[in-house]
């Protein structure tokens, strides 16, 4: 799953080289353009049943794609929308360095889903991480910009308390408490609003949380559960829902569809899509190229810690 392209082309090579040699490949993916690049037969499974075997020239990725959901699912991305269609700059960031970090700007206004894309170690997580602090940030500024005010921002529990969100790449380590429930992650970031005279207060913890866990459509909506417990594309939405609670005004998702299976991905894409819609300012930063040209509205490419170019959604491609 963290593999650059160039790495990813020399393992389907390999592959393909052992099964000509008369290896039997047995390949687990729920990445679609792979199965269909070096696959002869094609098994689906869903909820721990077979559904179909397939010769892989008798079926197409939209076939396999409904199969894996169970329905029939359209897998459209955004419509992508002029600048003329954002509201003002919401977040501004200047000359930000930092290990791995040479220099980088950045501006992003109300509505605008800013794509940030790149290899493996080009220096996309350090950027967003020395940007709001959560990493040490050795030059440059960042400013916030929201109801008339601007704050400049010097650390991350600044950022927080300001409007900001950040899923992490991580989300197992770093994103969430997997032995607690959904409830208590959710908690976590929210406990001002969550408690009286500084005292949790359950009936509103419980409130709280079923309205997020319907918001994000968490399956089982269970928020008792553990979070361990739960599949990849469902923990993402519960790391996704304990920042919603804050109602931040910029959020930052970094590889927010790594591990999650398409049928949640697009139900992430949609949801992110309708945030942006809601004046919700989002910072996407994928090593899936598709992601990037499907979700942006505007792209910027790193390379070795610096932006090499930006694309604007609009006829931007995998190759460019």
């Amino acid at each position: 799953a963290t593999l650059t392209p160039a790495e990813t082309d020399y393992l389907l090579d390999m592959l393909k080289r052992l099964a000509e040699q008369g290896l039997a490949i047995i390949y687990i993916s729920h990445r679609i353009p792979e199965i269909f690049a070096i696959c002869d037969r094609v098994t689906v499974l869903r909820d721990g049943q077979r559904v179909t075997t397939v010769d892989i020239g008798d079926t197409s990725p939209e076939q396999i794609v409904d199969a894996m959901v169970g329905r029939e699912l359209k897998a459209e991305l955004a419509t992508h929308r002029d600048e003329a269609d954002f509201g003002d700059v919401i977040l501004s960031a200047r000359g930000i360095e930092a290990e791995g970090v040479n220099g980088i700007d950045l501006d992003v206004r109300a509505g605008q889903i800013v794509g940030l894309g790149g290899l493996v170690g080009a220096g996309r997580t350090e950027f967003i991480r020395a940007m709001i602090g959560a990493d040490i940030r050795t030059a440059g500024s960042v400013m916030l910009t929201t109801n008339g005010k601007t704050k400049h921002l010097r650390g991350y529990g600044q950022a927080i308390r300001s409007g900001i969100a950040y899923v992490p790449e991580e989300r197992r380590s770093d994103g969430l408490a997997l032995t607690m429930s959904v409830a208590d992650n959710i908690t976590l970031p929210n406990r001002g609003a969550l408690s009286n005279l500084n005292v949790l207060a359950p009936s509103k913890i419980v409130s709280f949380s079923k309205a997020l866990a319907e918001k994000v459509g968490l399956r089982p909506p269970k928020i008792e559960l553990l979070v361990g417990d739960f599949s990849g594309g469902n923990q993402q939405k519960v790391a996704l829902a304990k920042w919603l609670g804050r109602e931040p005004d910029v959020i930052i998702l970094d590889e927010p569809t790594r591990g999650v299976d398409v049928g949640a991905k697009m139900e992430i894409y949609s949801h992110l899509r309708d945030l942006a819609d809601q004046g919700l300012s989002i910072i996407l930063v994928s090593s899936e190229l598709p992601e990037i040209i499907g979700m942006s509205d505007r792209s910027l490419v790193m390379r070795e810690g610096r932006v090499a170019c930006e694309l604007a959604a609009s006829g931007a491609t995998e190759e460019e």
